[in-house]
């Protein structure tokens, strides 16, 4: 595609809801606790809910936005919250949506989403009729959602709202803006189709229209019919008196003039006529225009002439705050680090670089949607190569710079699970919800239940419309933007890692199948980049031949398994022989699945180290880390299934083995409800769950217990439980996700805040299965280190495991993800008096045997 992540945006249709326009909008804020508490304060501090106190509001949000705009969230709390009147509740409404427009006028997405959504929901609370939400709402905040990349929410609102518009002129503005989130949501078709039904209906937006069709026509690369609809705007454009809105759309259309032709010209014309026209406003569109005028310099080779009209960009964006939730200035930091990289300017090149890196995360987590987060992951990942290339320049200059290697790793890690991180920390704050919102979530989640046992496609499509439709009000509803919450600083990063007793090895895999590895090893950094693009091909045999449907391959030549694992622990482990017991691993691509304690030096690595798979260290700083201590097992089970599945006999036997060392709740099938699973999950117990757990093509992965549980209806549990042990095959499997690792069972438990999880890469055998998992428990009540407990199980099985057994597609599967955080078990009440009864036994009989004695 040609069309960058920001251009399509200069196609958005503004909305209607335009302020008055302030000259000093860059003045220096008033103290709001003077400038409000002196308009609607009393003697006693009170508020005084009169109509004058909101019209007063109003107006300031209206028209002085630079009472608010640098401490929004203070103005706010300052506004009486509970307007009484119908008249009272249309200004609060007012209010909230002219500071979102205002927010969104001075480049401050984060808060102008917020404000919107505040709007929004409160149109739905007090039932308000007279409001514009149309214009004044849904369409802005749409657009909103389309700039921060979340377009399946973005469409998700138009397409709801465009079936109540009541003008043409509506329909027009909403039709344009629907299609410009099919285009950023990959769907060119779709979005084409409904801008040339929108041209049929004869509307006065025609220009507008024909703007969004050049668009499409450039994401397919269909030069020819771009070039054609452009002009047939810039006609349009030239029968019109230009004024407010149709100023942007015209300098929309002369940039994209400017960009077919790759001149300068057309591009500056509209930065001009916008800064004559809105002086202090538009800074975000005057920014995406001075971006496009960079992009001709650099495609040019013209360096220097580009990192100037670069770094102009970032002048349009507040100069008190380093990182911006905007992909505008995300994209201009990047193309700035382009620009040094290409003057030998490397250590600015990297500054650069590691700041569009980090903003770039930072705006990512304005994402819920999955499918957009999975896109941004794609493009991210292109920003980390070019970071990871001027780094490995200056490392032929300095091989030794730690700096540089920990900034690379830095970088790298902030590049995965950047949409799990997300969903942590979406959820995290689901559980302090109020009672309406928890509702919410127990009505997805039996929804997604009810969806799990039906089998009629219709019935199901109208399901998974009524969930989708749930999803999206839930989102609206969660209040999600008011707790974003930044990644911690590198040094500190960095130092957390050094001050674990562990070693780290983090994997790239680049487009060209190099590999960099970067780490941790006795607290100092290490590197190595693997330049073998056959090596990837080589892992993928490997899992295949060795951890596939059967353990025969091993059999028939554990010799040429122990050659080839050796091989692969020497590309990947670098100085293995001197790494701590406890390794952490941040994996990438291919090596998710790969069984790192099943590789070879000179005995099978598990002999002496533990491992831990993680799909980031940055982990370490998002899941909980609480001690739990004295805690029982809860048991979640199931063994008779009906054909085709297997019944599974090894299961009364695990559940007996655990239940009668350890205190434990055993759910059996006919007590696993949502309400009983909902408190299990939530409660402090380590949850053991033994049953099938299902891979399908055509759904979610599924746990099958009383009834079958998708992975969707997992994610709407609270869950507070320390550990999560599934005991079945495949759980830590499942379908690729770009830097996410795999959609499985066991990531979904990690996704909802589980700081440790243990599941199976394969299938589980039943003898190994019984063995390892009550063996996992006695070193877990020893060790108290999850981490540590299922590396001694291990050890402990193969002390005494024949040849035969010894194969690690019998042991290997079973895997640790996780922070190791510390939890204590409880041992059984019953193997207490069981112990007391041999006790007191034993003291007879030497009692017995004394009064013998003497007698």
């Amino acid at each position: 595609m040609k069309w960058t992540k920001v251009g399509i945006c200069f196609l958005l249709s503004v909305g209607a809801c335009t302020p008055k326009q302030n000259p000093d909008d860059s003045a220096k804020a008033e103290p709001l606790d003077l400038v409000i508490s002196s308009k609607i304060g009393s003697d006693t501090g009170e508020v005084i809910h009169t109509d004058e106190v909101f019209e007063q509001i109003a107006d300031i949000a209206e028209g002085q936005p630079e009472k608010f705009i640098h401490h929004p969230d203070s103005f706010y709390n300052t506004i009486p919250n509970s307007p009484r009147t119908p008249y009272q509740r249309e200004l609060y409404v007012y209010t909230l949506s002219n500071m979102g427009y205002q927010l969104r006028d001075h480049a401050d997405i984060l808060h102008s989403i917020k404000y919107y959504e505040k709007a929004l929901q409160a149109t739905k609370t007090y039932a308000l009729t007279d409001v514009d939400i149309d214009n004044d709402i849904i369409m802005p905040l749409a657009n909103l959602y389309i700039r921060i990349d979340d377009n399946k929410k973005a469409i998700s609102l138009l397409e709801q709202a465009i079936s109540t518009v009541k003008t043409a002129q509506n329909l027009s503005s909403f039709t344009n803006n629907l299609a410009n989130a099919y285009i950023y949501d990959n769907n060119p078709s779709k979005a084409k189709s409904v801008i040339l039904n929108g041209l049929q209906s004869g509307t006065s937006l025609k220009p507008l229209l024909y703007n969004t069709l050049t668009s499409i026509y450039w994401s397919e690369d269909k030069i020819d019919s771009c070039k054609m609809y452009n002009q047939k705007a810039l006609a349009e454009f030239e029968k019109m008196a230009l004024t407010g809105d149709s100023i942007l759309w015209y300098t929309n259309a002369l940039s994209m003039t400017g960009r077919l032709s790759s001149l300068e010209q057309p591009i500056k014309t509209s930065l001009k006529l916008l800064e004559k026209t809105f002086p202090t406003h538009k800074l975000r569109e005057k920014a995406k225009l001075q971006l496009e005028l960079a992009t001709i310099y650099y495609t040019r080779s013209e360096s220097n002439k580009a990192l100037s009209e670069y770094k102009n960009v970032l002048s349009y964006f507040s100069t008190t705050d380093k990182y911006q939730l905007d992909y505008t200035y995300t994209q201009a930091l990047g193309k700035i680090g382009d620009c040094y990289a290409n003057l030998n300017e490397l250590d600015s090149a990297i500054d650069y670089y590691q700041w569009a890196i980090e903003n770039d995360y930072r705006t990512q987590q304005l994402i819920v949607s999955k499918e957009n987060q999975l896109k941004n992951n794609i493009w991210h990942k292109n920003l980390i190569e070019s970071a990871i290339a001027i780094c490995e320049r200056k490392l032929e200059i300095q091989p030794n710079d730690s700096a540089i290697q920990a900034r690379m790793l830095w970088c790298i890690e902030l590049g995965k699970a950047r949409m799990l991180i997300t969903e942590i920390n979406r959820s995290e704050k689901w559980d302090s919800q109020d009672l309406q919102l928890q509702q919410a979530i127990q009505i997805i989640r039996t929804s997604y239940q009810d969806l799990a046992q039906l089998e009629d496609n219709s019935q199901r499509e109208r399901l998974e419309k009524r969930i989708k439709n749930l999803l999206f009000e839930f989102q609206l509803s969660e209040n999600y933007f008011e707790k974003i919450s930044p990644p911690s600083l590198r040094h500190e990063f960095m130092e957390k890692l050094r001050n674990q007793d562990a070693d780290y090895y983090s994997y790239f895999i680049h487009q060209d199948s190099s590999i960099t590895i970067l780490g941790l090893l006795n607290k100092k950094t290490i590197y190595k980049k693997l330049n073998d693009k056959n090596l990837i091909t080589t892992i993928e045999e490997f899992k295949k031949s060795y951890f596939g449907n059967t353990p025969n391959v091993y059999n028939l030549s554990p010799a040429n398994y122990k050659t080839a694992a050796h091989n692969i622990a020497q590309y990947l482990l670098p100085d293995i022989a001197h790494a701590k017991p406890n390794i952490f691993l941040s994996l990438d691509g291919v090596f998710h699945g790969l069984p790192f304690d099943a590789l070879w030096d000179s005995d099978f690595l598990i002999k002496s180290h533990n491992f831990s798979y993680l799909n980031s260290f940055l982990l370490f700083d998002i899941l909980p880390n609480n001690r739990v201590l004295s805690t029982p097992i809860s048991i979640l089970h199931q063994s008779e299934y009906q054909d085709p599945l297997p019944s599974l006999h090894f299961v009364k036997e695990e559940v007996k083995n655990i239940a009668d060392k350890f205190q434990s709740q055993i759910i059996d099938p006919q007590r696993q409800h949502d309400s009983v699973l909902s408190e299990e999950f939530s409660s402090l117990n380590v949850i053991h769950i033994a049953a099938h757990a299902i891979l399908e093509a055509d759904k979610d992965p599924y746990i099958y217990l009383k009834n079958q549980v998708s992975t969707n209806q997992l994610s709407y549990y609270e869950m507070n439980t320390p550990l999560v042990f599934l005991s079945a095959c495949n759980t830590g499997t499942g379908k690729p996700l770009p830097s996410e690792g795999t959609e499985s069972i066991h990531r979904v438990f990690l996704s909802r805040g589980v700081p440790s999880v243990i599941s199976t890469y394969w299938f589980a055998n039943d003898e190994m299965m019984l063995f390892l998992t009550a063996s996992f428990y006695e070193q877990l009540y020893n060790t108290r280190f999850p981490m540590e407990a299922l590396g001694e199980a291990k050890r402990n099985f193969l002390i005494t495991a024949s040849d035969k057994q010894a194969n690690p597609w019998y042991w290997a599967n079973i895997n640790y993800a996780g922070v190791n955080n510390e939890i204590g078990l409880k041992k059984s009440s019953n193997l207490f008096f069981y112990s007391s009864i041999i006790a007191i036994s034993l003291i007879m009989l030497l009692f017995l045997g004394c009064i013998r004695s003497k007698s």
